[in-house]
């Protein structure tokens, strides 16, 4: 399902790219390892502009907290949550974002509609 809001807002459209742990395989020493699958999700990235949050003591400059909202698909896949790590380039930067807090509406057929929303932080790599 994609969001209603897909194309509408002038926040910054982007593609983040995940690796999910699909099970495990073995490898031809015998040794198990995890198999990963790579899925692409688009989102509506809008950076904080809120000043206590960019430069409370102790942040570090580089790392730009943000909220997006999902557009395709319209909800977070199963198994990203709070701590999971996206890739995404911004301003010609190579980064990666992690999520914080994942924001959740009253009925779900608001978030398959607009589209969830998740807060999280983006930093250079």
């Amino acid at each position: 399902m994609v969001s209603a809001f897909k194309g509408v807002f002038a926040n910054i459209e982007a593609t983040l790219t995940y690796r999910q742990v699909t099970g495990t395989t073995t490898n031809v020493f015998g040794d198990v390892v995890p198999s990963e699958a790579t899925g692409s999700l688009l989102v509506s990235f809008k950076p904080s502009e809120s000043q206590h949050l960019l430069y409370q003591m102790g942040a570090d400059a580089e790392v730009i907290p943000g909220r997006f909202r999902c557009l395709d698909p319209a909800a977070l896949p199963t198994g990203l949550g709070v701590g999971s790590t996206l890739d995404l380039a911004w301003n010609g930067q190579a980064g990666e974002v992690t999520i914080t807090n994942v924001m959740r509406k009253g009925l779900a057929v608001l978030d398959d509609t607009l589209g969830q929303e998740f807060l999280g932080t983006w930093r250079p790599t």
